[in-house]
């Protein structure tokens, strides 16, 4: 069986996504993500509707329809730099477990013009569309969404993969500042591709035995599991 879901994420607002009538969500997002770079926004979007949804497309062919060209080619050749790499391996260890194939398809802005009324939280546009995001008063609010769906599908990935620990969406910071040109240099990450999950040999010579064995182990695993 093969899916469809269109999604986007706004870069001062928030997320939003959708199937058909009755998959639909427009939600604003945590404090702790706001000044992340639009492109993990957009993966963050994605990874959001798999931990909604995912459950329910097992087995099934999934096809994302995206307006940012770096989501979209990181999803179809499994490499990325960047912080989109931490939501987005997160998103292939979701689709090992629920048996998921996964694609993605660029599309205009102008098409995805649904989704972007989600994720700007523009629901007047879409009410005939989502009625359920709207009153009798004819008036149309955003319904919050918890962190129960991504919080249920990491400790499913945790339980199901043995793993001691998952790719990191919020980092510790010191203060409320948008990261500086030196902390987001410091903050890229290798490539998504099989042979890029093990850091090179050099690398991991530096590290303490004990942490290079465990990131080794871990890294197989996720090396296996995109297999």
């Amino acid at each position: 069986p093969h899916i469809v879901i269109h999604t986007d994420a706004s870069g001062v607002k928030g997320i939003g996504g959708w199937r058909d009538k009755e998959h639909a969500f427009s939600t604003r997002l945590s404090r702790d993500h706001r000044e992340k770079l639009i492109d993990w926004k957009e993966a963050y979007a994605v990874l959001f509707a798999f931990a909604k949804w995912g459950q329910l497309w097992a087995g099934h062919t999934v096809t994302i329809m995206c307006d940012n060209t770096v989501v979209v080619n990181a999803i179809n050749s499994r490499s990325v730099h960047g912080q989109a790499i931490d939501p987005l391996q997160l998103l292939f260890l979701t689709a090992a477990l629920y048996d998921i194939e996964v694609s993605s398809t660029w599309l205009s802005s102008e098409d995805n013009w649904i989704a972007d009324a989600l994720s700007r939280f523009e629901l007047k546009k879409i009410a005939d569309l989502f009625p359920q995001f709207c009153h009798a008063d004819n008036s149309c609010h955003i319904r919050r969404e918890t962190g129960k769906p991504m919080s249920e599908l990491r400790e499913k990935l945790r339980t199901f993969f043995g793993m001691d620990s998952l790719p990191t969406l919020v980092k510790p910071t010191e203060s409320g500042k948008p990261p500086s040109k030196d902390s987001l240099q410091a903050m890229v990450s290798p490539p998504l591709s099989r042979s890029s999950f093990k850091r090179s040999h050099n690398s991991l010579q530096q590290q303490p035995m004990k942490r290079q064995r465990r990131r080794q182990s871990r890294m197989s695993l996720i090396s296996k599991v995109t297999t």
